[in-house]
């Protein structure tokens, strides 16, 4: 089980946060994307052959567009393109996987310097034009009722689809817990993957097994690192009868559970679960 020894600390929250958000959130959006394709894909390609492209999601050509959050990030999916990575693709991860759990400031401030947008697939392994190797979705829409801001100065902010927000407006009530739950349960299942964001506390770094819950539950907010974001793709109930979801973290198959770990909802959606965004 988990059990809570990291007793507190200091830890470089605003170096941190600031420095690799966009990392975090572009990993969000390429492993749900890849989940999704191992769906809907199975039986007609290779699984190994075809990894979505973390690295291009992290070369967004505008820079403004790189600090938004993941829903505007993936909905570029739809508008824009994604390619095929891995060593046979077009355009190889190119990023160190071996930064730590997590990766310290200085790992992606190295990466943002090096980082460049390049528009052309690798000469080894793969024949593909660049032109020719975009994938696009058919729509993005998030799980959970919220905004988004559409315009540079982030002043002007439009509601997006959401699959929650669709059977408020349609019932004229507001789902309760188990009923947005099950809506997400029927998602993961039906379509793969979804994505949540979380404040992550100091004592969530030291999780191995079990389900986690923040503790203590005093003091959680000082003890928030930074807000994270994970890919759901299971959910259950402990042995005490309490809800959680199984999710894949993006710190290597060393942490945790071979890089899964479990979360107590009750616990954790007193201070904050995203449900974030989907697409197809």
């Amino acid at each position: 089980m988990y059990n809570d020894k990291s007793g507190g600390g200091n830890a470089e929250r605003t170096t941190f946060e600031t420095r690799n958000r966009k990392k975090r959130i572009a990993y969000g959006a390429a492993i749900i994307l890849l989940g999704i394709v191992c769906l809907f894909f199975i039986g007609l390609i290779v699984w190994g052959s075809f990894h979505l492209y973390r690295h291009y999601v992290t070369d967004v050509h505008d820079k403004r567009e790189s600090d938004e959050y993941l829903r505007k990030l993936v909905r570029q999916v739809k508008r824009r393109f994604l390619q095929k990575g891995g060593r046979d693709g077009c355009r190889p991860y190119s990023f160190d996987l071996s930064c730590g759990v997590p990766c310290s400031p200085a790992t992606f401030k190295e990466a943002e310097d090096k980082r460049t947008c390049m528009r052309r697939c690798q000469n080894i392994y793969y024949q593909n034009r660049y032109e020719e190797d975009k994938h696009f979705a058919s729509f993005a829409y998030s799980m959970y009722p919220r905004s988004m801001t559409v315009s540079a100065d982030g002043k002007e902010r439009v509601k997006v689809p959401t699959v929650v927000g669709h059977f408020n407006e349609k019932t004229g009530t507001t789902l309760n817990t188990t009923e947005y739950r099950n809506i997400i349960k029927k998602e993961i299942l039906l379509y793969g993957p979804t994505t949540m964001a979380f404040p992550v506390p100091e004592e969530f770094l030291h999780y191995s097994s079990g389900v986690f819950r923040p503790h203590p539950l005093d003091g959680f907010d000082d003890r928030i690192v930074y807000w994270h974001v994970v890919r759901l793709i299971g959910w259950g109930e402990s042995d005490d009868g309490k809800h959680y979801w199984l999710a894949v973290n993006s710190f290597g198959a060393h942490w945790g559970d071979n890089g899964l770990f479990k979360i107590n909802t009750d616990d954790m959606e007193k201070y904050g679960l995203e449900y974030e965004t989907a697409v197809v």
